[in-house]
């Protein structure tokens, strides 16, 4: 991403600690019946498949100067937040190879303001992985008495 004149990257610190976390508990995955995908993507991590090679260079990064005084300040304290969480890391402009656009969109009811990284020219360049996931009509055959439930929040869950 381009903010300004600083070119930040997701980090693989923070996916790196959950994944190993995810990945000590394959047989507990195995054992209640995970598809062999999703084993295999636990084991091994999900490998961004290219359709026609890896993309070329681009630098679509937004310009910061249409923003609202509100939402630059929103920006900055987003940017060191996620910088000091480890999802992002800073780094020199010459190793950026696919710079995409970041952009903020209001939350509905709230003055706060929701990051956007729009991956799309990339995913021009990316083959599809699919997952199934089971809905409400099969907890039935997968409940068992005793068995627990878990609601997680998912806050910056995707930058991991």
């Amino acid at each position: 991403m381009c903010l300004g004149k600083r070119i930040l990257r997701t980090s693989d610190r923070v996916g790196s600690r959950l994944a190993a976390q995810v990945r000590e508990q394959l047989e507990e995955w195995r054992r209640i019946g995970a598809g062999p995908q999703l084993l295999h993507w636990i084991a091994k991590g999900v490998a961004i498949t290219f359709t026609n090679g890896p993309p070329p260079s681009y630098d679509l990064g937004a310009s910061l100067t249409s923003m609202t005084e509100e939402e630059n300040s929103f920006m900055e304290a987003e940017t060191s937040r996620l910088l000091k969480l480890g999802a992002w890391e800073e780094i020199d402009g010459g190793a950026a190879h696919c710079v995409n656009r970041v952009h903020l969109v209001p939350k509905v009811g709230s003055k706060k303001f929701r990051l956007v990284i729009d991956l799309r020219p990339l995913n021009l360049f990316c083959g599809e992985a699919t997952c199934n996931v089971e809905g409400l009509r099969e907890l039935n055959h997968i409940l068992q008495p005793q068995d627990f439930m878990v609601a997680l929040d998912l806050t910056d869950g995707y930058f991991h």
